[in-house]
């Protein structure tokens, strides 16, 4: 009989032979692989099995040719047609002449068609192991005499009927405002596997009635009068998942009609993954975080943080995604002030982390600071001093970093600095020449000085996303 310590011994060694078969029976499994001399400019492959095709300055390897192809064709689609089983080959030699594409996975019994119509069968032809989905359309179509059964299907895709439906990605740049930049947006749901895991448990008071059993202290809880109640089956944790999955595929394609210039990637589950001209992606994004808290009937546990990159139009989308992804993990890395305990449900836009709360104030005082730009003339002055007061207040808290203070230190002695007294200055000259905008510019002025008590990020934190986001707008196209 093995003892304790030769079990806990065996696990232990394991790990360190878990390919002595493989190399046993294999020996040439872990010789160095035949380069093909090219690699793939998508996803850089470069085995001698690649088959790397090269046509107009562009290297694909056949596995990225494929994913071009089903997903040029999944755009276009409006059908889904799922066959399994003995029916496989019977569609297969009736829908090669309808089928815009055909996706087959090895090893699985069943073919996915995309097509642009219903299928046509003849008349005698059974289908019974077969279902066609509709796209986006709520409505099934008509009953058939096929066999096949019917049912729709929300996925969140490219819209061709926008104006923006037939552009390339460097188009999306070139019909931005200001610059002439792409936009990448990555957006997902807070805390979802905690919500999953703990929000479905519901305090139950231990007075409400007799209990099987006496309440254990754990039980009580703090109070000795509440206990947590677990009714997280696996039917409501199934509806939490399609609820959100109906909101991102489905209720995000109606919501982003609103916005010409902005296209799905991907969108399902509880994740949006949006590309489109870059000053259309933030008003697009305050939107879904805007219908999502209405969606969830402004629990406050339901929240979203996103990350916004801008990038060229030529930029490989693959990296612009990765981009938008490290700003996205900055919007969910951010923490509130001492007067709030929040943290998450936060926006990164302009390399600077804000939390929702505040980032309407950051759009209004861009749009006032664009404001007086016109006033002036198109003179973008003003511009140069705010910007000085972001720069001043970031060297000071790199300073600062190396004496330890905490932020809420540090941020009484950013506001306190210099800087103050220089854009006081700098303002009250600038009012001298345009005397019909003093009012403004000095609303201005107080908005950024006095001090804000209770805010949850004071405005030093996020002054550079308004200024940025101003001077990129004002910015000539040449």
């Amino acid at each position: 009989m093995p003892t304790p310590d030769s079990c806990l011994r065996k696990s232990s060694q394991q790990p360190l032979g878990a390919f002595r078969r493989q190399a046993a029976s294999e020996p040439d499994f872990f010789s160095a692989q035949n380069l093909h001399g090219e690699h793939c400019g998508v996803c850089g492959r470069d085995d001698a099995e690649a088959d790397i095709w090269i046509a107009d300055g562009r290297r694909m390897c056949v596995q990225c040719r494929r994913l071009e192809h089903v997903g040029g064709h999944l755009k276009e689609a409006e059908y889904l047609f799922w066959v399994w089983g003995n029916d496989r080959g019977r569609a297969r030699r009736t829908l090669i002449r309808q089928s815009e594409s055909r996706i087959g996975l090895p090893g699985a019994d069943f073919d996915v068609y995309l097509l642009s119509e219903p299928p046509v069968f003849s008349e005698l032809t059974r289908m019974d192991n077969a279902h066609l989905e509709s796209i986006n359309r709520l409505a099934d179509p008509d009953g058939n005499h096929h066999g096949y059964s019917c049912g729709f299907r929300f996925a969140g895709k490219w819209d061709k009927e926008k104006s923006s439906g037939d552009w390339d990605f460097d188009k999306f740049a070139e019909n931005a405002e200001g610059i002439q930049k792409l936009g990448v947006l990555r957006m997902d749901v807070d805390n979802l596997g905690e919500i999953l895991i703990r929000g479905l448990d519901f305090k139950e008071e231990g007075n409400s009635g007799p209990h099987p059993q006496p309440l254990s202290q754990r039980e009580r809880g703090v109070s000795g009068e509440e206990r947590e109640k677990p009714l997280g089956s696996l039917s409501r944790v199934a509806t939490l998942s399609r609820q959100l999955h109906l909101f991102f595929a489905g209720y995000l394609m109606e919501l982003l009609r609103n916005f010409p210039r902005v296209q799905v990637i991907y969108a399902g589950g509880d994740d949006v993954f949006l590309i489109g001209s870059w000053d259309e992606l933030p008003r697009a994004a305050k939107a879904i975080r805007g219908e999502f808290r209405q969606y969830c009937a402004d629990n406050e546990h339901f929240t979203l943080s996103g990350g916004i990159a801008i990038v060229d139009g030529r930029y490989p989308i693959a990296r612009a995604a990765e981009l938008a992804g490290e700003t996205e993990h900055a919007a969910k890395a951010l923490r509130r002030g001492k007067f709030i305990d929040k943290e998450k449900d936060a926006l990164c836009f302009l390399d600077t982390a804000i939390g929702w709360e505040n980032f309407e104030h950051a759009e209004s005082l861009q749009i006032e600071i664009r404001s007086l730009i016109d006033g002036m003339n198109g003179n973008r002055a003003i511009l140069g001093r705010l910007r000085a007061v972001v720069e001043a207040a970031d060297e000071f808290r790199r300073l600062s970093l190396r004496r330890n203070y905490s932020s809420e230190q540090m941020a009484a002695l950013i506001h306190w600095q210099k800087w103050r007294w220089r854009l006081v200055y700098n303002i009250e000259r600038m009012t001298k020449r345009y005397k019909d905008l003093e009012p403004r510019l000095k609303e201005l002025v107080k908005r950024i000085v006095d001090p804000e008590t209770k805010a949850t990020q004071p405005v030093l934190d996020w002054l550079q996303l308004p200024t940025r986001w101003a001077e990129f707008l004002t910015r000539r196209k040449d």
